[in-house]
C-alpha cells in the first residue's frame, strides 16, 4: 500500500498542475475583481479553482476535445503563460515581497493544509477504492468522459439513459485519470480528498478577504482544520459535494469582492456579473445545494445592504441577470432532460418496468416526514452526531455555538460593527436553514436536495464563525490585561490567552490528530469494500473478456466498478436502473439463494453473459444483515454457469443455457 506522505505529496503536485491550468483565467479575474497577487496561498487556491472551471468548460464543449493530446497542449500553453507572468513580476520588481510575519503566516497555513491532507490520506493507503456506491457512480461518469472526449449526452455504450446529472467535478477527476494514468475509481478517490484538505486554504482566503484583523485568515484556517466534522468525515462518497465546499467559499469571496466595488461603471458591472455567473453556475454543476444556498444568501445580503427599496430592487435586478447567465453552465443537462423526457413512459431512456424508490433493495430517503420529525430535527440540529463523533468536542461545540450566536445577536441589536465575514456567514447559515425547512415540506425537494447536505453547509459555516469570535476574545483579553509596558505583565497576558484558547481547542486538536485518522478509516470500511482480489479480477476482465460481454452484478458488491475499471457493460451500475422491477426481483432471489426459471429468463432476455461475485459486500450498514452477499457455491453447483476466472474469493461465471 502507498504511504500517506507519498500520496499527500502527489496530491500537492496535482493541485499545482490545476493551478497552472487556471492561471490565465485567474489573471483575468484578478483584474476584474481587483484580487490581490501578493499572497501566494490565495493566488494558489483561486488559480487551482479556476483550473477546475476551465476543465469543465472544455469537457462541456461538444467537440471531443477532452483527450490527452489537447490536455497536454493546454498544460504546456498555460505553463508558458505562468512562467512569463512570473518573469514579468520579477522584471517589474513586484514578485511577492511579503513581510516576515506574512510569510510565517502563509507557511503556518500551508502546514495546516498539509496536516489535513495527511489525515485524509491515511484511508487512501488502507483501501483500494472508495464507496462502492457513490464513488463507483462518479467513476462511471469519469470513464464516459474519457471515452467520449467530452461530457456525453447518454451513458452509451453501457446504458441507454440520458445524463441529466450535472457533471461539474468529473472533468477534474477525468483530468487526473488521464494525466497520471490512474484508473477512474482511484482518481475520484484521491482527488476528492485533496479538495477536502483544500477547505483549509479556502477558509484562509475567506478570512483574509472579509476580516479586517490581520490574523483573520489564520484563525479561520485553524477552525477549518480542527473543528468541523464535515467534510472530513464524508466517507460514504458524495464526491462532487466535497469538491463543492471549496468552490462555495471561493464564490462567496468573488461576490464579496464585487459588493465592495463602489459605483462601478456599466462595463465593469457586467464583467463582475459574468465572473460571478461562471462560478455560481459551476456551483450548480457541482451540487445544486450550494447554488441554492449561495443565491439565497446573496439576495438576503443585498437586501440587508440596500439603503432604500429602489436600491434593493435595482440590486435584485443585477443579481437576477447574473443568475440567468449562470444557468448557461448547466443548460445542456436541462435540454437533455427535455429531449429524453419525450420518450415512451417519460423515463429518459430507463427500463420500462421502473418502480417507486421504496421498492428498491437500496436504502431510501424518508419522503413524507411527520410533523414531530420536523420539529425534532429543528430542535436537535446542534445536539446530534453530525456536530462531532466525540462527546467532548460535541459539548464544546454546542457551548461555543450558543455563545457565538448570542454575541452576534446582541452586537446586532446594539448596532456594533461586525466583521464582513460574520454578516456573510450568518446569512449563509440562515439560507441553509431555510433550505432545510423547505426540504421537509416538499417531498420533491427532499429527493433532489437532501436536507442533510444543507446541515453540513450550516455546521461548517458556524465553525468558521468561531474563527471570528476567537479574534474578538483575543482582543478583549489584550485590552483588559495590558498594563503599560511592563514585560512581565505582557508575558502573563500572553500566558493567559494561551491557556484559554488551549482549553477551548485542545480537545478538537487532539481528536483530529490522534483519533480521526483511525475513525475516518474505520468509517470508510462500511463502503470501501473493494479488495485486491476484486481489482485483479476486474483488470483481468478488461484484457480477456469480449467487448460484447454483459455482467450481472450485486448492488452491494465491488462489481459496481466494472464499467469504470474493466470497460465492460454491467447490469446494473449504481444508477436509476437499479429501480427496474425485474432487476430487483432477480437480486432478491439471488440474495435468498434461489436460482430458478425467473432468474434464467432474466439473464437470457437481457443478454447477460457473465455473473460476478465479489469477496465482500457493504450490506451490514444498510440492511442489518449479511443476506445481500451472494454465495458463489450457488453458481458453482449449477451446470449453466461455468467458472471463467477465480481470484482469491472473487468469481466470474459464464452463463449459458
Amino acid at each position: 500500500m502507498p504511504d500517506p506522505l507519498f500520496i499527500s505529496l502527489q496530491l500537492v503536485l496535482f493541485m499545482l498542475l490545476l493551478t497552472v491550468i487556471g492561471r490565465p483565467l485567474w489573471f483575468v479575474l484578478s483584474k476584474i475583481f481587483g484580487l490581490s497577487s501578493n499572497n501566494f496561498l490565495q493566488e494558489l487556491l483561486l488559480s487551482a479553482c479556476s483550473g477546475g472551471l476551465v476543465l469543465y468548460l472544455l469537457a462541456l464543449l461538444p467537440l471531443h476535445l477532452f483527450n490527452l493530446p489537447v490536455l497536454l497542449i493546454l498544460v504546456i500553453v498555460c505553463f508558458i503563460f505562468t512562467i512569463r507572468s512570473i518573469a514579468s513580476k520579477i522584471r517589474s520588481e513586484k514578485i511577492y515581497l511579503v513581510s516576515r510575519s506574512n510569510l510565517l503566516e502563509q507557511v503556518l497555513v500551508f502546514a495546516l493544509f498539509f496536516i489535513a491532507l495527511l489525515i485524509q490520506s491515511v484511508p487512501l493507503s488502507n483501501y483500494i477504492f472508495g464507496s462502492i456506491h457513490d464513488t463507483s457512480l462518479h467513476s462511471f461518469f469519469v470513464q464516459l468522459i474519457i471515452e467520449n472526449g467530452q461530457i456525453p449526452a447518454t451513458h452509451e455504450p453501457y446504458l441507454s439513459a440520458a445524463i441529466i446529472y450535472p457533471l461539474g467535478a468529473h472533468p477534474i477527476f477525468a483530468f487526473a485519470s488521464i494525466i497520471t494514468g490512474s484508473v477512474p475509481p482511484m482518481a475520484v478517490f484521491y482527488v476528492t480528498n485533496l479538495f477536502n484538505a483544500m477547505i483549509v486554504l479556502a477558509s484562509y482566503s475567506f478570512g483574509k478577504e472579509f476580516i479586517s484583523n490581520r490574523w483573520g485568515g489564520l484563525s479561520l484556517a485553524l477552525m477549518a482544520t480542527f473543528v468541523p466534522m464535515w467534510p472530513a468525515y464524508i466517507s460514504w462518497g458524495s464526491n462532487p459535494f466535497v469538491v463543492g465546499f471549496v468552490y462555495f467559499l471561493v464564490t462567496a469571496i468573488l461576490i464579496g469582492r464585487a459588493e465592495k466595488v463602489e459605483k462601478p461603471s456599466r462595463n465593469l458591472r457586467i464583467l463582475l456579473l459574468v465572473g460571478i455567473a461562471l462560478f455560481i453556475g459551476y456551483l450548480a454543476a457541482l451540487h445544486v445545494s450550494y447554488f441554492m444556498v449561495m443565491v439565497t444568501a446573496w439576495l438576503i445580503e443585498r437586501a440587508m445592504r440596500s439603503k432604500s427599496l429602489l436600491a434593493a430592487i435595482r440590486g435584485f435586478g443585477w443579481i437576477v441577470i447574473s443568475i440567468l447567465m449562470s444557468i448557461i453552465m448547466v443548460l445542456p443537462f436541462f435540454f437533455r432532460f427535455v429531449q429524453y423526457y419525450s420518450l415512451p413512459g417519460n423515463n429518459i431512456g430507463l427500463p420500462e418496468d421502473m418502480v417507486p424508490f421504496e421498492s428498491s433493495p437500496l436504502p431510501q430517503l424518508e419522503l413524507n416526514p411527520r410533523l414531530e420529525d420536523i420539529l425534532e430535527s429543528i430542535l436537535n440540529l446542534f445536539y446530534n452526531y453530525n456536530i462531532s463523533p466525540h462527546d467532548l468536542t460535541r459539548f464544546v461545540f454546542i457551548i461555543m455555538g450558543a455563545v457565538a450566536y448570542f454575541y452576534l445577536v446582541l452586537s446586532a441589536f446594539r448596532k456594533r460593527r461586525l466583521f464582513d465575514s460574520e454578516l456573510l456567514l450568518i446569512v449563509l447559515i440562515g439560507a441553509s436553514y431555510l433550505s432545510i425547512l423547505l426540504g421537509f415540506f416538499s417531498p420533491a425537494f427532499h429527493i433532489f436536495f437532501p436536507p442533510f447536505r444543507f446541515h453540513m453547509i450550516l455546521l461548517f459555516s458556524l465553525s468558521l464563525i468561531f474563527g471570528t469570535i476567537n479574534l474578538r476574545i483575543f482582543e478583549r483579553f489584550r485590552s483588559f490585561i495590558r498594563i503599560k509596558n511592563s514585560s512581565p505583565k505582557r508575558m502573563k497576558s500572553i500566558a493567559l490567552i494561551i491557556i484559554v484558547f488551549t482549553s477551548l481547542y485542545s480537545p478538537f486538536f487532539y481528536y483530529r490528530v490522534a483519533e480521526d485518522p483511525r475513525d475516518i478509516t474505520y468509517n470508510y470500511g462500511y463502503f470501501a469494500v473493494t479488495t485486491r482480489d476484486d481489482y485483479d479480477l476486474m483488470v483481468w476482465m478488461k484484457d480477456n473478456l469480449s467487448k460484447e460481454a454483459s455482467i450481472l452484478i450485486n448492488p452491494f458488491e465491488p462489481g459496481l466498478f466494472i464499467p469504470s475499471l474493466s470497460q465492460r457493460r454491467a447490469i446494473y451500475p449504481f444508477t436509476a436502473y437499479q429501480y427496474s422491477l425485474s432487476y430487483i426481483t432477480v437480486i432478491k432471489l439471488l440474495n435468498s439463494k434461489e436460482l430458478n426459471s425467473a432468474v434464467f429468463d432474466y439473464l437470457q432476455t437481457n443478454g447477460i453473459t457473465h455473473v460476478y461475485v465479489g469477496s465482500r459486500n457493504s450490506s451490514a450498514r444498510f440492511q442489518g444483515s449479511p443476506d445481500t452477499k451472494w454465495d458463489p457455491y450457488l453458481f458453482l453447483g449449477n451446470p449453466n454457469f461455468n467458472l471463467t476466472k477465480r481470484v482469491g474469493e472473487d468469481y466470474l461465471f459464464e452463463f449459458s443455457l
